[in-house]
């Protein structure tokens, strides 16, 4: 377990206010609220254990993430633990956030400092650290919705920088002892596609989502280090599913995808691929 950058103390501020969704507070709430109230997904079986979102500007991809917190809305947990990828610091592993708590214009979210320092503990592939944290938007874009769907619950937040099969295994694993017991929610954040063909990008995500939706892990993991499938978010998303299969969670279902080339109504230009998945237990109550 290492510490790196500012202490356990520190704020994390917001970085990507004003870029990927609203810097006013009451805009940003009115904009969630307006997204959570036309999504309209069918509602899953069983006990939601986890999510899997998209992190673009919520112009984007926000009304596919709301699909997905949308379900959230009366549930109630203990802690939220929130994974992304790193895109603006290179590291090999989990960061885990040492600080206080995250900021958004909506306020303070506190971490579980508590779980984050078990969770160091039980994992060689995870530290303590401020590495991926500082300004890294795939992470902070999910918690504004958190904050309106699930106010209060403390969070512990995770950017997964390189990845393989072995850490995501082992965290994953790890992840699931920490958490056994514990009313907790998982959420991964993952784009899906990203290049210039819209067709590449349906094809793509439909092969990627359909190794998420028959649970394997392993081909999955194979399929994205060799390019066969895509997800910016593998390792949130692999380890992810780990950590579920070992909590419980038996089902995974789309309850919302898309991508930039239809929400935009232009297609011939850079394209990203958005779905919203949710893991749940069935045979478990709400």
């Amino acid at each position: 377990m290492l510490f790196h950058g500012q202490d356990d103390r520190a704020l994390r501020q917001a970085a990507v206010a004003g870029t990927f969704y609203p810097d006013s507070p009451v805009l940003l709430r009115q904009m969630v609220e307006e997204l959570l109230e036309n999504a309209n997904p069918p509602k899953p079986k069983g006990k939601i254990l986890g999510l899997a979102c998209p992190h673009a500007g919520y112009q984007y991809s926000g009304f596919v993430a709301a699909h997905g917190y949308k379900l959230l809305r009366g549930l109630r947990y203990e802690v939220v633990v929130v994974m992304a990828p790193s895109h603006q610091e290179h590291f090999v592993g989990a960061s885990i956030f040492p600080g206080r708590a995250y900021e958004t214009p909506l306020g303070s979210m506190e971490s579980d400092r508590e779980l984050a320092h078990a969770l160091a503990h039980a994992s060689e592939f995870a530290n303590l650290s401020w590495y991926g944290h500082r300004s890294e938007h795939s992470l902070e874009v999910q918690l504004p919705f958190l904050q309106v769907v699930l106010p209060g619950v403390p969070i512990v937040p995770i950017v997964i920088g390189e990845y393989d099969e072995e850490f995501c295994s082992g965290f994953g694993k790890a992840l699931a002892r920490c958490l056994a017991g514990r009313r907790a929610l998982l959420v991964a954040s993952t784009d899906l596609y990203h290049g210039y063909s819209y067709d590449d990008c349906i094809v793509t995500d439909e092969a990627t989502l359909s190794r998420v939706l028959d649970w394997d892990i392993a081909g999955l993991c194979r399929g994205l280090e060799l390019g066969q499938y895509q997800a910016c978010g593998g390792g949130p998303l692999v380890t992810a599913m780990v950590a579920l299969r070992q909590l419980g969670a038996n089902r995974a279902q789309v309850v919302a995808r898309s991508n930039s080339a239809d929400v935009v109504g232009e297609r011939g230009g850079w394209t990203v691929g958005y779905a919203a998945i949710v893991f749940t237990q069935e045979g478990a109550g709400d």
